[in-house]
């Protein structure tokens, strides 16, 4: 612990020298070294690798490429720091011009073909090679197509118990489409699209960007439609249902056991309280009388649209005298 003065006492005279600097002056040699080095690496020559900007030049009013053609070239150069500096900054606003000659019939462009032509407009910039062996070219004439928009109601992915129970709306339902003619030529006369979501379960409101159902190749106005419609969802019922006697003979003495029977069924939420069991036809026909035992095979022959799977507890009811 004595000899802890005797520290801080060493400390402090390394550090007086640098407390009478004038840092300012300090600072501005750094800067000087700096700038020195940065100048003189820049006059010195480099052999590097460039991913250089390109635009390949056709009739773009009536042209397109059905597959995207590169926006960078891989290029080995060699030049003055300075050049690959200067090229670097400028490059997105100076991108290399490839003009594309027979733009339709043309089916690739190779390395030979386009070092000249890069070489050219590299001005102070040796291109070496390029880093590829070919480009491939697909270019076509620009069509239009109108056509409709259809969702498959069948395909919808509803939840269990769940129904479409409006019209399903698209907006606009009508589509122009513009791109490759290729493409445009396979396109079917309707676009069936399907819907992104799992188990839809309530009523559905949604903006769809046409992207998800054409190639990117093919242009949309607009691109984005919008799919509405309303939901549903059956409930499980249990209720006394009529029986609606058929074909009774009233000269002879039978009559039906019971006026009603037990069923099950599923009835749409939104006919709650709206619904008459009449509306579930159950029909005992006497002419299906089995004089075996005396009964009458129920049928169901009939359901409103918001009732289904009408399950009866009882399958036969009984004749009796009238009493």
């Amino acid at each position: 612990m004595r000899d802890d003065p005797n520290i801080i006492q060493i400390l402090t005279g390394l550090l007086s020298p640098l407390r009478k600097a004038n840092w300012k002056i300090v600072f501005l040699s750094l800067s000087a070294a700096t700038v020195f080095w940065f100048f003189n690496a820049l006059n010195k020559t480099y052999t590097t690798r460039l991913s250089y900007p390109v635009v390949f030049e056709f009739g773009r009013d009536s042209l397109t490429e059905v597959r995207g053609l590169p926006a960078n070239l891989p290029l080995n150069v060699t030049a003055l720091g300075w050049n690959l500096l200067k090229r670097t900054l400028i490059a997105s606003a100076n991108p290399i011009l490839i003009p594309v000659e027979n733009p339709t019939q043309s089916r690739y462009m190779t390395a030979r073909n386009l070092l000249p032509v890069i070489s050219e407009q590299l001005e102070g910039i040796t291109v070496n090679y390029l880093a590829l062996d070919t480009v491939f070219l697909q270019i076509e004439p620009i069509s239009e197509r109108t056509l409709r928009i259809a969702v498959d109601s069948v395909g919808v992915p509803l939840q269990e118990n769940c129904v479409i129970v409006s019209k399903i709306r698209i907006e606009p339902d009508i589509v122009r489409f513009r791109g490759p003619a290729s493409l445009i030529e396979a396109m079917p006369f309707e676009i069936s699209i399907t819907l992104p979501e799992q188990a839809i379960a309530r009523d559905y409101r949604r903006e769809l960007s046409l992207d998800l159902f054409v190639p990117p190749r093919i242009r949309k106005f607009p691109d984005v439609i919008q799919v509405s419609f309303e939901v549903d969802r059956f409930i499980d019922q249990l209720a006394l249902v009529p029986i609606v006697p058929v074909n009774y003979d009233e000269n002879r003495p039978w009559e039906l056991e019971r006026k009603t029977v037990t069923a099950n069924f599923q009835l749409l939420n939104r006919r709650q309280g709206k619904f008459s069991l009449y509306e579930i036809a159950i029909i005992a026909d006497f002419n299906n009388l089995d004089k075996a035992d005396s009964t009458i095979t129920l049928e169901v022959i009939q359901t409103p649209s918001y009732v289904r799977n009408v399950v009866l507890q009882e399958e036969k009811v009984k004749l009796v005298h009238e009493r």
